[in-house]
């Protein structure tokens, strides 16, 4: 009987989830291999990552989305100069944490139906997908923070120099496109390792990426406000 109990100790440990050693494994031995494929191999390597899953893949999926909305919440509020900080509530970075989780629970949710209408997929795996996008939006974050932090307190100033502002805004928009390009070809990679069509995945994609977005919008609307 004591294998027995074992097995279930075991099972019911595993059912929990990621704890802090594994957490801090994944970013250790993982991460900086799934980072590399993403950015250095978008094509070959991110295509990879969905053909190879393992059975970790569905909760490092779920601690890269957490730790996307996480760094978006840190880094907005950390570099956010001092005085249009003030301007700002807390809850306005909550807000922003949870829509960057939702918006990728949306990518995860259209790639899998549109690989359901191509035959069998598996919502859990398709997880990876926004998961994955949720790395260059954290790069995004990097860059759009840094940009406000050397802004400074000339921020608060955008309504009386809309061109100024514009020309101090062109790197954080600039992030933001990378972003949305690079999201658009995970998404590309994750409907080609599934099968779908050359042709159907380079046109579905971005427009994929594109509906999220806007779903995203309605849905924290609905919910949140």
């Amino acid at each position: 009987m004591e294998p027995t109990t074992e097995s279930t100790t075991s099972s019911a440990a595993t059912a929990k989830g990621l704890n802090a050693d594994e957490i801090k494994a994944f970013y250790k031995n993982s991460f900086p291999a799934i980072f590399k494929a993403v950015f250095a191999e978008p094509m070959d390597g991110t295509c990879k990552l969905f053909v190879e899953q393992g059975p970790d893949r569905y909760r490092q999926s779920i601690t890269l989305i957490a730790s996307a909305a996480i760094t978006g919440i840190v880094l907005m509020y950390v570099f956010m100069p001092g005085m249009a900080r003030s301007y700002v509530p807390f809850k306005s970075y909550l807000g922003l944490g949870l829509g960057v989780a939702l918006l990728l629970v949306v990518i995860s949710v259209l790639s899998y139906l549109i690989k359901l209408s191509a035959g069998k997929a598996d919502l859990k795996q398709e997880l990876l997908t926004g998961a994955l996008c949720g790395l260059p939006i954290i790069v995004a974050f990097v860059v759009i923070a840094t940009s406000l932090s050397l802004m400074g307190d000339s921020i608060t100033n955008i309504s009386y120099d809309p061109m100024g502002a514009l020309s101090k805004a062109t790197v954080p928009l600039l992030a933001a496109l990378f972003a949305f390009l690079l999201m658009s070809n995970i998404m590309q990679q994750s409907l080609r390792a599934h099968g779908v069509k050359d042709p159907i995945a380079w046109y579905s994609a971005p427009v994929a990426i594109g509906v999220s977005f806007y779903l995203t919008e309605k849905l924290f609307a609905a919910l949140f406000m």
